[in-house]
């Protein structure tokens, strides 16, 4: 496996607890590196192969490292060690008093060898002549080539597909023109026509680091039971130019998810440009949602989920996700990803019910409120933009969240005063300068578990990196 990588095994040793990271010697000459597993360490030593130059992250996936100490056991080697506590950039200290121990072990069953296992690529394509070179530039640019790349045009009205033909990878690819039917449908497409083991998404804005194929691809051959694998991503602007550097890391999001809880709790922000699939898991799912046109990632994830499907995750930036400014998106896309909220919301309803025996509300606790206070954000971004239709709009939708469950008579009076957007600004201008009994009592018609700050010149919600890109 980590000749695939460009690393070819040299030795292992279990060390017992701390974290093991490369010394200052091994980060210059990159000639080994290590591999850590838990708390009770596997410790893999390989010696870098002549020729191949992997970008690296440390440390590398620790299961890996772990089948690697198990399968060549050794009798020792040095390493370095960073305690609990250290920032992340403090210098390594040396690891002292540790007494390797040898190991010997039975190899355990693998799934299918790295080398046999065939990865596709799609790419949906919508209009999207101004981004796609660059995206094809960064899946023909992989230090692990695809074995096949699909573009499925989602009935362009632009020159995308001209741009792809014109390409210089244009015999390397295959494209499938469809009537437009959203997203979901053209990724269904392309996964139905790929003919592969496994397929990483790609949208038509994004992009991906040199080795996200060669990082991610064995994280799924290492275990046939695994679904789905994806890593940390780096958000950039309409430009190109690097917004923030691993969205996950920055968040402090813990990843991957092993509860229904967590996959609920909060956005997954698992972009599919930032995901390799496998293809028998998706399709045993049923694939993408075509009616969800917004939320259809964090729906493909919670299935695979729930069908058993194990994630996978490494926490190197190996994609770029692209984010528009306001202007990127239009009224309609707007309502159609808002509406796909809503069966969204009605999908989790219907296959995930609270359980008032076990005391388990995974809708009413955290799906509800949370769907219902982004739709207040967005529409604290459209009042302050002065955007009254799509705040009419939103306002209707958190209307229509809301009454999914009971809904006070106080809430559905701050509900009614949102579709009035001229009104709404000003109600919520003069709460500033009101008591602050009042200001509560004025305000609490719409709060759940949400706060609207007003601020001179503006309301700001809580905001974050927005999902909607087309």
């Amino acid at each position: 496996m980590f000749r695939g990588l460009g690393f070819e095994v040299d030795q292992t040793l279990g060390i017992g607890q701390g974290v093991v990271i490369p010394g200052p010697d091994t980060r210059t000459a990159s000639l080994r590196m290590p591999t850590t597993h838990s708390a009770l360490m596997s410790f893999v030593v390989a010696r870098r192969l002549p020729g191949v130059v992997p970008e690296w992250h440390w440390p590398y996936d620790s299961d890996a490292g772990r089948e690697l100490a198990e399968r060549y056991p050794a009798d020792g080697v040095v390493g370095w060690q960073r305690m609990p506590g250290d920032d992340v950039d403090a210098q390594p200290r040396p690891v002292e008093g540790l007494t390797p121990r040898s190991r010997t072990r039975t190899p355990r069953g693998r799934s299918a060898p790295e080398s046999r296992i065939t990865v596709g690529v799609v790419l949906p394509v919508y209009n999207g002549a101004a981004y796609v070179l660059e995206a094809l530039a960064s899946v023909f640019g992989q230090s692990r080539p695809p074995d096949v790349v699909v573009v499925v045009d989602d009935g362009s009205t632009d020159d995308s597909v001209a741009v792809v033909q014109r390409s210089r990878w244009r015999d390397a690819i295959r494209v499938i023109r469809t009537d437009n039917h959203g997203q979901s449908s053209a990724r269904n497409t392309g996964i139905a026509a790929v003919g592969t083991d496994l397929v990483a998404l790609l949208d038509q804005d994004d992009r991906w680091t040199r080795n996200h194929l060669r990082m991610l691809v064995p994280l799924l051959a290492r275990s046939p039971r695994t679904g789905y694998a994806y890593s940390d991503f780096d958000e950039i602007d309409d430009r190109g130019r690097v917004v923030a550097s691993g969205f996950h890391r920055l968040r402090g999001a813990k990843h991957p998810h092993w509860s229904l809880t967590e996959l609920l709790a909060s956005d997954l922000m698992i972009p599919p440009s930032a995901t390799v699939l496998r293809v028998s898991a998706v399709q045993q799912v049923g694939g993408f949602d075509p009616q969800l046109q917004g939320y259809e990632d964090d729906d493909l994830i919670i299935r695979l989920f729930r069908a058993g499907w194990k994630p996978a995750y490494l926490p190197a930036r190996l994609a770029q996700f692209r984010v528009y400014g306001s202007s990127g998106s239009s009224s309609s896309t707007s309502s159609t990803f808002v509406r796909s909220r809503i069966r969204f919301l009605d999908k989790l309803i219907a296959e995930v019910p609270d359980n008032r025996q076990l005391r388990r509300f995974y809708v009413r606790d955290l799906v509800h409120p949370r769907l219902y206070n982004t739709t207040l954000d967005e529409y604290v971004t459209a009042l302050t933009n002065g955007d009254h239709a799509r705040a009419r709009m939103l306002a209707a939708a958190a209307d229509d969240i809301a009454r999914r469950f009971p809904v006070s008579t106080r809430r559905r009076v701050g509900l009614a005063l949102l579709s009035h957007p001229p009104l709404a600004r000003t109600v919520l201008e003069a709460r500033r300068v009101l008591p602050a009994p009042v200001r509560e009592r004025v305000y609490a018609g719409l709060e759940y578990r949400h706060e609207l700050v007003v601020r001179p010149g503006g309301f700001v919600g809580r905001r974050g990196i927005t999902r909607e890109k087309r």
